[in-house]
């Protein structure tokens, strides 16, 4: 925006480099210059499924026989 100062690259270190400034810059100088964040709607990381609705009649029966048929040691296919 309208920050201005006379400065020269101080040093380069592979893609990074450093700036010297020809006077000390105020801490409010630069904050002005940098815009608000934007608000952002928090994210929820909620698991969908058998935690948000319950199950049709007929979806608990082929849950059971899923279970039934799965059992420990399949690959549950």
């Amino acid at each position: 925006n309208d920050l201005k100062v006379t400065s020269r690259v101080a040093w380069v270190d592979g893609k990074h480099a450093g700036i010297a400034f020809r006077r000390p810059i105020a801490q409010e100088e630069v904050l002005r210059n940098i815009p608000s964040p934007r608000h952002r709607a928090p994210m929820k990381f909620g698991r969908t499924g058998f935690a948000r609705q319950k199950l049709t009649a007929e979806e608990t029966v082929q849950a059971k026989n899923w279970a039934w048929t799965a059992g420990p040691g399949s690959n549950g296919q």
